[in-house]
C-alpha cells in the first residue's frame, strides 16, 4: 500500500512539473491573443491605410518649356477639368516605361499622371505631389489644328477684329474634341490674343446680352464657329468662320483636314465674305 502511495505522489509530481515547464498557451478571446490581433490587424491597417497616390490620364494640350497645359481624358470629367502641370524634375516615361526625356513629351499625347490626390483649386488647376509621368499614346492634336485655324481666320479681313475685347467660341459642332479639349482651346485662344474668352452659341451669347438682339451684331467680340461636316479616320472637312453681325462675317468653307507624319494640316476649299 505504502508502496503504491509513492507511485501515486510520484506521478502526481510528473503532470505538475510538466504543466510548469509547457509554455504558455491562451484561449481565443484572452488578452495574449487579442495583442497579436491587435499587432497583424495594426499592420493591415497601416497597409491599407497608406494612400497608393492617385492616377489621371489626361492629355497633353500645349507644351511650354518643361510645363504643359493637360485636359482631363477620365471618364466623367467636367468641362472645366483642365490642369497646368510643372513637370520639371518630375521622372518621365516612354510607352515601353524606359526613362525619357521632358523633350519627348509633345501635344496631343496621352499620358497618365501618377500624383498623391491632391488638387488645388486655380484655373487651370494643379495636381499636388506629382511623382511620376507615363505617355501611353501619341494621341492627334486636333485642337492644335483647330487652334492654326483661329489664328487664320483672325488674320483674314482684320477689319471685323477691330476695338474687339473678347472671343466666343460655338464648338458644339466639333465632335472630334472632347468637352475638357474645347476648354483648353479656348484657354489658349485667350492667352494666344490677350483678350478675354468664353464659350457659347449665338443664341446662348444673344440671351447673355452679348449679342444685340436688335441690331444682332457683337459689337465687343468675335463670334468664331468650327462645324465638321465628314469625318474619317485620318481626314475629316469642315467650315469654319469668324463673325461680328449680319454684315460682317468671314468663312473658310469645305477646309480638309488631313494626317500626316507630321501631324495635322488643312486646306482651305473656298472662301467667303459678308
Amino acid at each position: 500500500m505504502k508502496r503504491v502511495f509513492s507511485l501515486i505522489i510520484a506521478m502526481l509530481l510528473i503532470f505538475t512539473m510538466t504543466a510548469c515547464s509547457q509554455p504558455d498557451t491562451v484561449k481565443p478571446g484572452s488578452a495574449a491573443v487579442n495583442e497579436g490581433s491587435s499587432a497583424a490587424d495594426d499592420n493591415m491597417s497601416t497597409d491599407k491605410g497608406q494612400d497608393p497616390g492617385a492616377v489621371m490620364r489626361v492629355k497633353v494640350m500645349n507644351m511650354d518649356s518643361s510645363s504643359f497645359l493637360a485636359a482631363s481624358m477620365e471618364e466623367g470629367a467636367n468641362a472645366a477639368d483642365i490642369y497646368r502641370i510643372n513637370a520639371e524634375k518630375i521622372k518621365l516615361f516612354d510607352k515601353n516605361s524606359v526613362s525619357a526625356d521632358i523633350d519627348e513629351l509633345k501635344t496631343g499625347m496621352i499620358v497618365d499622371i501618377h500624383y498623391d490626390g491632391a488638387v488645388m483649386e486655380s484655373f487651370p488647376m494643379q495636381l499636388g505631389g506629382i511623382g511620376s509621368i507615363h505617355i501611353r499614346e501619341e494621341g492627334d492634336d486636333i485642337a492644335g489644328l483647330y487652334m492654326q485655324v483661329i489664328k487664320d481666320l483672325y488674320k483674314v479681313d482684320p477689319g471685323l477684329n477691330s476695338d474687339i475685347q473678347r472671343l466666343a467660341f460655338d464648338l458644339n459642332g466639333a465632335p472630334n474634341l472632347t468637352e475638357t479639349e474645347k476648354t483648353a482651346l479656348v484657354y489658349l485662344a485667350g492667352n494666344e490674343f490677350g483678350l478675354e474668352t468664353l464659350r457659347g452659341t449665338f443664341e446662348e451669347l444673344r440671351e447673355q446680352g452679348y449679342i444685340d438682339k436688335d441690331l444682332l451684331a457683337f459689337e465687343t467680340g468675335l463670334l468664331y464657329t468650327i462645324e465638321v461636316k465628314s469625318q474619317e479616320e485620318d481626314s475629316f472637312v469642315f467650315d469654319a468662320r469668324k463673325w461680328r453681325g449680319g454684315d460682317g462675317a468671314y468663312y473658310f468653307l469645305n477646309c480638309t483636314a488631313k494626317k500626316g507624319k507630321d501631324g495635322w494640316t488643312y486646306t482651305i476649299g473656298g472662301e467667303a465674305i459678308s
